[in-house]
């Protein structure tokens, strides 16, 4: 009677947590569509915000890019602001592009992946899995819109990009609904989790999904800032900036006039955002491989995959440090520069991987254990 009312329980836990999950993706299928940041200010004490939505980038994004090169060319006063510029201008919105064209359709596909699965599971009997194409269209919507935010990510004083609105509102209702998902199916596994080891190693997978999903939302952030009194920077007065990598590209596109020392700049720039932009998408790989199976009462070695992301994190540390240093090299000397960004997210890569490595050595999955037993049994019987 105990174990049928035990077992009635975990059904209802399995259940309520893949319910969860299939609304997780639900929502993220829903706000892909309205997916978008925003520039936002304050004017004589209103709100005042500039939304870009995805499909910008696949028309209005390159309207504008010829008085762009007019007023480059003005302001650092040549006729041809050459392929060097060029590109500065040119890349972000491309990948800007790209990054809306493979997250709006990985995220549709997915969906329909999981629509697909469920009505075979449900409605068809069929052995097939509704958890992971589930999970995996969430963590596409969330590194569609983390990348979307680190391609203009900046902050000033009284300005600042953000999610807009019904971006943050799927983020974090998918969010909340994955991870309740998670909970409930874990718990409804939880008898795979018996012994001390198996549970410190449990642990230490979840410190590694924790660990990841830090890093993929530090990397919306602005990576590196400029902070002081209000000294100046050729005809600027800077107080407060912070600037992504790809903004600051473009930033620099008016205020350094020498080819050589903007080619600097611009390839510091290219190599830690890129590197951020990788260390996003493997990020979302890991929480992939991570999630379903920690539920599942299993672990996915992601020791190399956590590695990569190490090895990046620490890339795109170098390079901010080297971008922000070349970029104000003219400002005055009380200057004060943030690397907080990158530092965390470098910090949270090595904190990720030195769990990943602690739980690969104490997590055992029951099912690897209970594999063992048939082949002593035998020889006992003997």
């Amino acid at each position: 009677m105990q174990n049928t009312k035990c077992e009635k329980i975990k059904n209802a836990l399995n259940i309520g947590g893949i319910a969860l999950i299939l609304l997780a993706a639900l929502t993220a299928l829903v706000f892909v569509f309205v997916c978008g940041v925003s520039a936002v200010t304050h004017v004589d004490g209103m709100k005042v915000s500039a939304t870009t939505m995805l499909y910008d980038y696949f028309g209005n994004a390159y309207s504008g890019i010829e008085d762009t090169r007019d007023t480059i060319a003005s302001a650092i006063d040549v006729s041809d602001i050459g392929a060097a510029r060029e590109f500065a201008i040119y890349f972000p919105i491309i990948l800007g592009t790209v990054v809306s064209a493979v997250g709006l359709l990985g995220v549709v596909a997915l969906a329909i992946l999981t629509a697909v699965n469920a009505y075979k599971k449900y409605c068809k009997n069929q052995e097939v899995n509704v958890i992971a194409p589930a999970v995996a269209t969430y963590l596409v919507f969330a590194t569609f819109a983390t990348l979307l935010l680190c391609l203009v990510s900046a902050e000033a004083s009284g300005m600042k990009t953000v999610f807009s609105a019904p971006t943050r509102a799927g983020l974090i209702t998918g969010g909340v609904l994955l991870g309740a998902g998670a909970l409930l199916i874990g718990g409804a596994n939880f008898e795979k989790f018996k012994g001390i080891d198996v549970k410190a190693g449990a642990i230490a997978a979840v410190a590694v999904s924790a660990f990841t999903a830090v890093i993929l939302g530090l990397l919306a952030l602005p990576a590196a800032g400029a902070v002081s009194t209000g000294v100046s920077y050729g005809e600027i007065t800077i107080k407060r900036v912070y600037n992504g990598l790809f903004i600051g590209m473009q930033s620099t596109l008016l205020t350094v006039s020498d080819d050589e020392a903007f080619f600097e700049v611009l390839a510091y720039a290219l190599i830690g955002g890129v590197a951020a932009v990788a260390a996003g998408v493997i990020s979302a790989v890991t929480l992939f491989r991570k999630i379903p199976a920690v539920c599942e009462g299993k672990n996915k070695s992601n020791i190399v995959l956590c590695s990569v992301v190490a090895g990046l994190a620490l890339v795109y540390l170098v390079f901010t440090i080297l971008f922000a240093n070349k970029m104000y090299e003219d400002a005055d000397a009380d200057l004060t520069k943030d690397f907080a960004v990158p530092i965390m997210v470098a910090v949270a890569a090595v904190l990720a991987l030195v769990a990943e490595v602690v739980g690969k050595v104490l997590f055992k999955a029951k099912t690897e254990a209970a594999e063992e037993v048939p082949q002593e049994a035998p020889a006992q019987a003997e």
